[in-house]
């Protein structure tokens, strides 16, 4: 419950093993990852950079999907939720 919310380590564990699956016996169904965090990340820019790079290695739009669930008020949460949300697309497609 205290101290900093890390992300981007777990993230690219989880988006490097779906894709070992994928590239081993090419029949990996989609990925769903949920994310369940105050919002605060503490490595903003790596977890940005994990989400961006496996969109590079995806097939298919619909192929892995992140959904980030948000609990707390923490005040500055929304504006880098809305930017992995509504952002990234326009700065890294």
């Amino acid at each position: 419950p205290h101290g900093g919310t890390f992300a981007a380590r777990s993230l690219e564990r989880e988006l490097n093993a779906y894709f070992k699956r994928r590239n081993q016996d090419g029949t990996t169904k989609p990925l769903l990852l949920t994310v369940i965090t105050d919002g605060a990340f503490s490595d903003k820019f790596s977890s940005r950079r994990a989400i961006v790079k496996a969109t590079r290695k995806m097939r298919r739009a619909d192929e892995i999907v992140v959904v980030i669930l948000k609990v707390g008020e923490d005040t500055k949460s929304p504006k880098f939720l809305d930017l992995l949300d509504n952002q990234l697309v326009s700065r890294y497609d």
